[in-house]
């Protein structure tokens, strides 16, 4: 039962990284094809912002890290992400040969096929583990010091709080802050709901690039939220950088100066100013 907690706990750590946006929480595919995208306004073009920029915090936060976090919230990214890998290495057998299969405190089960040094699979079924219910596939290749952790059809709920997986995938190297997070599904607390798809962040030393698409209650269709010039990140906002966001014949651009304002263009026009990164419209209070 230590190993299947160990599983549990790494889990919550995946958790976090989903965050939580913008309502519903049915595991209805998350793709849409084509996907609706929402046509951006003066009215909404703060939803719009909050919704790209919270995009980033609730593909990479792990306990409340800032959005666009500094390089030591990174670093404990990265070192969290270690940990979680590790965790499920040491759970699989030794012998690849051979198949656990635990049964969870508060029902299901967790098999675990591979090994802890080129890593396998782990599979929950139904697991039960301190109110958390957990579903699905994980899939661990190690690589000398590179982990890569992939989420297959993963469900995660605790009361009405619901982080899913469609499929997702993380990459990092022990011995580095650079992380990678490539992700398709969504987040819920049962009222606000983040969706996403073929959405990834990068972070390589204190540069930090998205692209994908984003949907949150807020907005009601999806944008796609891309980095035109990656941001650079040497201390908690942006010095430097662009984020595009792409909606229905519209657009926001927003760019981060040398002294950490920024500023944001609606359809080529100037819109806003802000002083700092840290006065963007946030999803925090709700929706803008």
């Amino acid at each position: 039962m230590g190993q299947i907690k160990t599983i549990w706990l790494a889990s919550v750590v995946a958790f976090f990284l989903s965050g939580c946006g913008g309502g519903g929480s049915s595991d209805a595919p998350v793709s849409e094809t084509p996907l609706e995208l929402v046509t951006i306004t003066e009215q909404n073009a703060d939803s719009v912002i909050a919704s790209a920029v919270g995009s980033i915090s609730g593909a990479m936060d792990i306990e409340d890290i800032p959005v666009l976090s500094t390089t030591s919230s990174v670093a404990k990214s990265s070192a969290m992400m270690t940990q979680y890998a590790k965790s499920v290495s040491t759970a699989i057998s030794l012998d690849s040969e051979v198949s656990q299969t635990v049964a969870c405190s508060g029902g299901g089960t967790v098999t675990a096929d591979g090994n802890e040094v080129t890593g396998g699979t782990v599979t929950y079924n139904e697991c039960v583990e301190s109110g958390v219910t957990i579903d699905g596939t994980m899939i661990l290749t190690i690589d000398g010091s590179n982990y890569t952790v992939e989420f297959i059809d993963l469900r995660m709920q605790m009361d009405a709080i619901i982080a899913y997986y469609e499929d997702a995938t993380i990459q990092f190297d022990e011995y580095s802050t650079d992380l990678s997070v490539t992700m398709t599904g969504y987040s819920t607390d049962g009222i606000n709901r983040m969706d996403f798809e073929d959405y990834s962040v990068s972070i390589t030393g204190d540069s930090l690039s998205l692209n994908g698409f984003v949907k949150t209650n807020c907005m009601g269709s999806w944008i796609e939220v891309k980095t035109t010039q990656a941001l650079v990140m040497p201390g908690f906002c942006p010095n430097a950088g662009e984020i595009s966001i792409v909606g229905n014949s519209s657009n926001i651009k927003m760019v981060f100066n040398a002294d950490e304002s920024v500023d944001v263009l609606l359809n080529g026009q100037p819109y806003a100013s802000y002083i700092t990164c840290d006065d963007l419209p946030s999803l925090d209070a709700g929706c803008p």
